[in-house]
């Protein structure tokens, strides 16, 4: 189901000039006075959320502050991350059989059937761990350092895994130690936040009993986070419940999780959150396979410096401290994170020929140039409305009636029947009209940095739009 997603524009206070938009999920999870977030390259502080604006404030300490691209990117897959672990425990065991890293890229690539110069540097920093004689974290080995007050767990368990047991990490820590333990998490990492956590105490928390209470603590750990009231106010609203354009503010999340406490929207919020955020199933996996011996968990101590595979963990700091010196890397930033942005998109499709298939997808499940499975039309309309919706709509030009959302889903089946995916791609950017894609697309006919770059900046041209109206 598309969520109802609102925005809110982002208000520089002391120039009282536009900065960004920001999703009602990152405004509902994070929007609290004090919160630091990054938006475009620079540090910010909400000073208070009004109505449909974030009021912020210029910071220059980057610690603590959360990038906005944060549930963005696309999941990389269980199986995926084991692949990459798997890699790296195949360098290791050449490296320290005194082969060279040319002739480890090579024989990799050969492996693989890729190209030297996609492995190599895939394989720098597990190499350059390897070197170093520090074990190096595999498909079967979880490494644990300490840095200052980071905690980098390196665990090659993909990313609804390691979301999951940074959860149940932070919650153990939390409860054992008696102070907030944050997290932070990508495919192949695990941040925890906490100056008295040592490697050790994750260690003993992971060959724990773990698996015996994980249901029983992810309920408590989900129904107390911020990101629950959000959904659960998604599902309030799809059952009628919630208004569509009621603020989400604090109060009102409040008295929905007061409300609804014990009803079917409540139990299904949790099954949401379960099914699209985390991976119950792999993570009872990972913690049976580590309590067998099969993975194996090393602490390398409190050290001066992050490890060569650590050191990507640390790269939000590094990169908000240098980033405002550093234009072409912004530059680059930017459009990766538009790019996974837009593929991880969700619009409902359907057929405009035979008006017999209706399909809610994710941008990246779409393809190159997508046709009908019932009868091979390449007019696939899309529109940013619930498959029921879509249905209605053919209902009402059955009767002769054409409905505002058909005429959306014929004009952009219209620009996708001629351009593709690229044109739902154009088609979802933030305040993109069916004419500003069009005007992408006469200029570029590829998924390329030129495109991100026109898209972005019709998004920033609809953005100023917006605020001059507000």
């Amino acid at each position: 189901m598309i969520p109802e997603v609102r925005q809110y524009l982002v208000i520089n206070d002391e120039r009282n000039q536009p900065v960004g938009i920001l999703d009602e999920s990152f405004v509902a999870e994070y929007g609290e006075p004090g919160v630091k977030f990054v938006i475009g390259g620079e540090i910010w502080r909400v000073l208070q959320v009004f109505k449909d604006k974030v009021y912020v404030k210029p910071d220059d300490d980057p610690l603590g502050a959360i990038p906005t691209w944060i549930g963005e990117e696309i999941p990389v897959p269980y199986s995926v991350a084991q692949e990459a672990g798997k890699l790296r425990a195949q360098l290791e065991e050449l490296s320290r059989a005194g082969k060279e890293f040319d002739e480890i890229v090579r024989e990799l690539a050969g492996r693989y059937g890729v190209s030297r110069d996609t492995m190599g540097p895939a394989l720098s920093d597990a190499h350059k761990q390897a070197k170093a004689v520090l074990p190096v974290p595999t498909d079967q080995r979880v490494t644990v350092e300490k840095v200052n007050e980071l905690c980098i767990v390196n665990a090659c368990f993909g990313t609804l895994v390691n979301r999951t047991l940074a959860r149940l990490l932070a919650y153990k820590a939390s409860a054992e130690l008696g102070e907030t333990t944050a997290t932070s998490i990508d495919p192949y990492r695990i941040l925890l936040h906490s100056e008295t956590l040592e490697p050790e105490g994750v260690i003993e928390i992971l060959r724990g009993e773990l698996s015996a209470d994980l249901q029983k603590d992810l309920r408590v750990i989900i129904k107390e986070s911020r990101f629950f009231r959000w959904r659960l106010a998604q599902i309030a609203r799809r059952m009628g419940v919630l208004e569509r354009e009621a603020e989400l503010t604090s109060v009102v999340l409040d008295k929905l999780m007061r409300g609804l406490k014990g009803t079917p929207a409540f139990e299904e919020t949790f099954k949401e959150v379960v099914r699209k955020d985390l991976d119950l199933k792999r993570t009872l996996e990972v913690l049976e396979r580590i309590r067998s011996g099969e993975i194996e968990l090393v602490s390398l101590g409190e050290r001066e410096e992050p490890t060569p595979v650590s050191s990507l963990a640390l790269w939000r700091k590094r990169y908000l401290a240098l980033e405002p010196m550093m234009p072409e890397r912004l530059r680059l930033l930017a459009i990766a994170s538009a790019k996974a942005r837009l593929l991880s998109e969700a619009r409902t499709f359907a057929c405009t020929q035979c008006k017999d298939y209706v399909k809610e997808l994710q941008l990246h499940e779409l393809d190159e140039k997508p046709k009908c499975p019932r009868c091979g039309s390449a007019m696939l309309g899309m529109v940013e409305k619930s498959t029921e919706e879509v249905w209605r709509a053919i209902e009402f030009l059955e009767r002769g009636r054409k409905s505002p959302t058909w005429r959306e889903l014929h004009e952009s089946a219209k620009l996708i029947g001629q351009y593709g995916k690229l044109a739902a791609l154009a088609l979802v950017g933030r305040g993109v009209t069916l004419a500003a894609a069009r005007e992408i697309l006469a200029k570029e006919q590829k998924f390329s940095s030129k495109f991100l770059e026109l898209l972005l900046r019709k998004e920033r041209e609809a953005l100023f739009r917006r605020f001059r109206w507000a």
